[in-house]
């Protein structure tokens, strides 16, 4: 009795690509400058300043 397969043989997988280094990040002090600043620019956003274009400025720092 004879079998068949119907499977074809797979291709090794290979991958040229070199990995992603994704440790370029801010320091800690350079973090710190930047949250509050944009704090601080959240705050001039308020009702009582009114510089309302500043949230959007503040929000994506």
């Amino acid at each position: 009795m004879a079998t068949t397969t119907l499977v074809t043989p797979a291709r090794p997988v290979t991958t040229t690509a070199t990995p992603v280094d994704r440790t370029a990040r801010l320091p800690l002090w350079a973090a710190m400058a930047v949250a509050g600043a944009g704090g601080f620019a959240l705050d001039l956003a308020t009702p009582a300043i009114g510089w309302w274009p500043l949230a959007l400025v503040a929000v994506t720092m």
